[in-house]
């Protein structure tokens, strides 16, 4: 069974037609029998929108091929609170929630951050100044620190986790961040003093604890990376954001929105 994935389409900022993009994937999975797509995050910068734009995907392709989503951090920018993005009323969002196909267990979680990427590089004082001041991530809303988040997120992932494996089921996770800090080492800042990003992309103890509970695959976004897949131990990590393709910042190999989105998703035969 064909199961696909891919993050970060940044449909609105890369100004590109809804409809265009609705034909490109029911097209894509209906050609390659894709029977599960699932969009890892920051389709729109809008929660709404993107829970839009997968119901139209998904009534497009019709009830034997099913669309699911996470929400990244552009799309908790838009208002809602923590306890509005924890709860999310959609059956076709992901968060928090499995898809058990044949012997594997598919498990969805939007994930966050805890500054471990950073590697100590910075104070938390730096840090929090930073991301007050200028990061994107300054309007969404929580009742608790970054750490103290991604720690809530670790928590329920590791119950998930040992529920599936208890079962025998192979677990499969899914984050908008990356648990990944390989990955996140490859980002090519132009300028020293911008690497105090990194804290904001991830969890390195997400990743760790993943080979320590016996993780099969991971994959995330949030990365506007084109990245190899990367083993660690039994771990299989990927990592399938599209990016951006604008005038300033250009991530995309070419400039052509259909071929870009066919090069950066990956289909997993389960």
């Amino acid at each position: 069974m064909n199961v696909a994935f891919i993050s970060d389409l940044h449909l609105d900022v890369n100004r590109i037609d809804p409809a265009l993009a609705l034909g490109l994937f029911a097209d894509a999975m209906k050609d390659q029998d894709i029977k599960a797509l699932f969009l890892l995050g920051d389709t729109f910068n809008a929660l709404e929108k993107t829970a839009t734009f997968v119901q139209a995907l998904d009534d497009k392709v019709g009830p034997d091929r099913d669309v699911f989503f996470l929400a990244g951090n552009h799309e908790m920018g838009s208002g809602e609170s923590f306890e509005e993005v924890e709860n999310f009323n959609d059956a076709r969002y992901f968060h928090k929630k499995f898809l058990d196909i044949g012997s594997y267990r598919i498990i969805g979680h939007n994930g966050w951050y805890d500054y471990s990427m950073d590697k100590n590089q910075h104070f938390i004082e730096e840090i929090l100044s930073f991301k007050k001041g200028y990061w994107y991530d300054r309007r969404i809303k929580q009742p608790m620190s970054d750490p103290e988040r991604m720690a809530l997120a670790i928590d329920e992932m590791k119950a998930m986790v040992k529920e599936a494996k208890e079962i025998g089921q192979k677990p499969i996770v899914l984050n908008h961040f990356s648990p990944l800090q390989d990955f996140v080492d490859l980002i090519p800042f132009r300028r020293t003093k911008m690497s105090i990003l990194k804290s904001f992309l991830g969890s390195r103890i997400l990743g760790e604890d993943f080979v320590k509970w016996g993780v099969e695959d991971s994959i995330s976004g949030h990365l506007h990376l084109h990245p190899d897949k990367r083993q660690v131990a039994q771990i299989s990590f990927y990592n399938v954001a599209l990016g951006y393709n604008r005038k300033k910042i250009k991530e995309w190999v070419g400039s052509d929105f259909a071929s870009e989105v066919l090069k950066r998703l990956l289909i997993i035969d389960l």
